[in-house]
């Protein structure tokens, strides 16, 4: 088998630990990278990806702590854990929901670490969200592997998420693979009685300590009366030791504290007894190289994200001044051994901001568009501050959405970073000096950027972006988790699943080598970043839009991690200016999430009832309600819909009619409609019979 780690604690740096993996053949398919700043190596257990990385000087006894679900999400505990001497791992096992075959797997992840690189045979278990689910069933499965739980807004039952019936919202996706893990019916589910709410007594017979770190009332995903506090009162009943850490107003996300120190002693006080090793040399800044990016076994991010998360510099400019707003450029990613400058314009709304600043959005163009005055002041008028940048390297030009002076389009500038080259035609270059990288890179940077203004919000930023903005933000959703929200209009991931001829022909078996096809769908494309976008996301199209069909939308909709709303305008042009001024939606979703304004409609995903009717549980305020189907097949931009109206039966929309014989697709929107003026435009998710 090769050498073995040390079993003792000491120095164990970057180049150490990949020349210990790479000594033996057994770790032949080990992946090496870094991981802000310490070294990682991913790997495969039973076939899953998994990773660990290491700290530069580790404790004695091998301590660590295990990410049992959204590895990299709101990291700040694990990264400062790191600093303190400690491991940190994760292996994948998501959409088990905690299910025996998920804890089968984390057994066989636990056996290999602990084998191979003699980690600690007592880890901290950490579990956020619907990892609680893992970390708890795994503890109660094994009390005497485990020295403490480190649990953050966790699910404890899931009945009450994603099975809805307390105060949490029905997540029908979610169910749906749920039954499947568990391989129970409805009935079966809901009789459960090994959900952690209910199966407590081995981990208090075993005296684990318990933290948890939880929003308070507001969390509105996962209701924390009916998950910790019940917990809480059970655990304490048993004899059990929990401490709840709830913080003001909080909601379910973001996860963790701002400053992890609660965090970080309760693990070393259950694992090193408070000794920790603290780093004698400054973090040296994250390099990760192109084809050499971290893995998670989904995707691959290429991005050096501690360094986009950073303040950018700005530059004042007199170039293509606008009326009323600022114009300058912001530093991106590097570019050829040097920052880019990124071209932006930037207002407030008038008067004095609110307490605690205003809330702000950063827009993202299409292809072919630029930085647009026009959009800033659609969200000024709002009540929001707004930046919109151009993403392409150039300076705005012609006088579209109220771009001055006439300038030509598409001029560059001194310090600008790559082009668009069609769709993705500069795969061949290293990642850092392809479009889509540098396009990913500006928008997080530029949410780096607002947050250091004093009169924003920095916790009610919001991002949106249209058609190729839209394929943008949604990969940033998965990355960027300070995002308030999210919306893409029109564009999102899949695209390669395309029926367009335009779009299929920039992939195989027209283009791109299986190599490029790989990097492409676990690097770019938005499926791969999506279900780690926790943030309420709300995608807004057209059922015919000409580029990006709405079978594809709609399963990106789907796949996001969060609460994610699929907007349905029947009849929405594609172009920029329609993709923020003709959707209210966009601003009512905003205002939803960072106003407490009312929210948008919700509706589950519909179901033949016994009499061949659909039907969908729903919530929020809308007048009508709608079937959409269509029984023809082919492109999707060019199938005809039928509609039938449906009726509210209590808590359910009910169609007044049986679906077509033959429907290929079909889908249930409402909108609220005042004298003409629709808004409130939600959907299910699209459902195609096979």
């Amino acid at each position: 088998m090769g050498r073995r780690l040390p079993t003792s604690g000491g120095i164990l740096g970057i180049a150490a630990l990949w020349l210990l993996l790479t000594a033996s053949s057994a770790f032949a398919e080990v992946q090496k990278s870094e991981w802000n700043g310490y070294a990682q190596i991913s790997f495969k257990v039973g076939g899953r990806g998994a990773m660990l990385v290491g700290p530069k000087k580790a404790v004695p006894g091998r301590q660590w702590i295990w990410r049992t679900e959204f590895f990299g999400i709101d990291p700040q505990a694990d990264i400062a854990l790191l600093g303190k001497g400690l491991y940190v791992a994760y292996i994948d096992v998501g959409g088990l929901f905690g299910a025996p075959k998920a804890l089968d797997a984390m057994d066989e992840f636990y056996a290999h670490v602990t084998k191979e690189y003699k980690l600690n045979a007592k880890p901290v278990l950490e579990g956020f969200s619907r990892g609680g689910l893992y970390a708890f069933n795994w503890a109660a499965r094994h009390p005497g592997k485990v020295s403490a739980l480190y649990v953050d807004a966790p699910v404890c039952d899931f009945k009450s998420w994603p099975g809805g019936q307390g105060r949490a919202r029905h997540s029908g996706r979610d169910w749906r693979q749920l039954l499947s893990a568990y391989g129970m019916n409805d009935k079966e589910a809901l009789a459960y009685k090994l959900n952690p709410v209910d199966n407590l007594a081995p981990l208090a017979k075993a005296k684990i300590p318990i933290l948890s770190v939880i929003g308070d009332m507001h969390d509105w995903i996962v209701p924390i009366e009916e998950n910790t506090l019940l917990v809480e009162k059970r655990y304490k009943a048993l004899g059990g030791d929990i401490k709840v850490i709830k913080k003001p107003k909080g909601g379910h996300r973001p996860h963790s504290l701002a400053d992890p120190t609660p965090i970080v002693e309760f693990v070393l006080k259950h694992t090193t007894g408070g000794k920790e090793v603290t780093e004698k040399r400054p973090l040296p800044k994250p390099t990760v190289k192109s084809g050499n990016a971290p893995r998670t076994g989904r995707r691959n991010l290429p991005w050096n994200t501690p360094t986009l998360a950073k303040t950018p510099k700005t530059h004042e400019t007199k170039e293509r001044p606008a009326k009323g707003m600022r114009s300058f450029f912001y530093e991106g990613a590097s570019y050829k051994g040097k920052p880019t400058w990124v071209f932006a314009y930037y207002a407030a709304p008038k008067g004095s901001p609110p307490s605690g600043g205003w809330p702000a959005v950063v827009c993202a163009h299409g292809g072919g568009g630029t930085a647009y005055p026009e959009w800033v002041r659609f969200w000024n008028a709002k009540g929001y501050a707004a930046i919109s940048m151009d993403l392409e390297g150039h300076l705005p030009g012609g006088n579209a959405h109220q771009v001055e002076g006439n300038h030509p389009v598409g001029a560059g500038h001194q310090n600008a970073g790559p082009s668009r080259i069609d769709w993705f035609g500069d795969r061949d270059l290293p990642d850092n000096e392809q479009w889509f990288y540098h396009a990913v890179a500006d928008v997080i940077a530029a949410n780096s950027l607002l947050r250091s203004f004093p009169e924003i919000n920095a916790k009610k930023i919001g991002l949106t972006g249209i058609s190729w903005g839209g394929v943008i933000v949604s990969t940033v959703a998965g990355i960027d988790s300070r995002y308030a929200f999210v919306i893409p209009v029109y564009g999102a991931g899949f695209i390669h699943e395309s029926d367009s001829p335009g779009l299929a022909q920039w992939f195989p078996p027209k283009n791109m080598t299986t190599r490029q096809f790989e990097d492409y769908k676990t690097k770019w494309d938005p499926s791969a970043h999506l279900p780690y976008a926790k943030m309420p996301m709300l995608f807004v199209t057209s059922v015919a839009d000409p580029v990006f069909q709405i079978n594809i939308f709609a399963k990106s909709a789907k796949i996001a991690g969060g609460p994610s709303t699929l907007c349905m305008r029947p009849w929405m042009i594609h172009a920029h200016g329609n993709g923020w001024n003709d959707a209210p939606e966009i601003f009512g979703f905003a205002d939803s999430i960072v106003k407490d304004g009312p929210p948008i409609p919700k509706l589950d995903t519909p179901i033949v009832n016994s009499d061949g009717r659909l039907q969908s549980k729903y919530t929020g305020e809308f007048t009508e309600a709608w079937v959409y189907c269509t029984n023809s097949g082919g492109t999707w931009k060019n199938r005809k819909w039928h509609f039938i109206e449906c009726v509210r039966k209590g808590k359910d929309l009910v169609a007044k009619g049986p679906l077509p014989q033959g429907t290929t697709a079909y889908m249930i929107y409402v909108f609220k409609d005042v004298g003409g003026y629709r808004s409130n435009h939600a959907a299910t998710e699209l459902v195609e019979v096979k």
